[in-house]
């Protein structure tokens, strides 16, 4: 996965992985907004949202480290997503 690694990929496979989260919380994917908040907006909780780069590690061989993030605000969508890429050289 590392070598099609980009925003749009990373964002897919999110949307992917908390396809049924968006549901239940009545937002729609098409919908999804790039700085909506997965904590703050009920998306997950933080357990979930350490799961989910368990997942994300995993699945797609990716390295998430949450104490080099560099970004306070690390649940919002488009961060994250920066934060992975910036983990992973892409």
């Amino acid at each position: 996965m590392k070598n099609n690694l980009n925003y749009d990929a990373i964002k897919g496979l999110l949307l992917e992985e908390l396809s049924e989260n968006f549901s239940t919380a009545n937002i729609k994917l098409e919908e999804t907004m790039d700085n909506i908040d997965l904590l703050r907006d009920g998306i997950i909780d933080s357990m979930e949202f350490i799961e989910l780069i368990e997942i994300l590690e995993e699945r797609y061989d990716l390295c998430i480290d949450l104490s080099k993030m560099t970004e306070t605000n690390i649940s919002e969508f488009d961060v994250f997503i920066k934060e992975i890429l910036l983990q992973n050289n892409q």
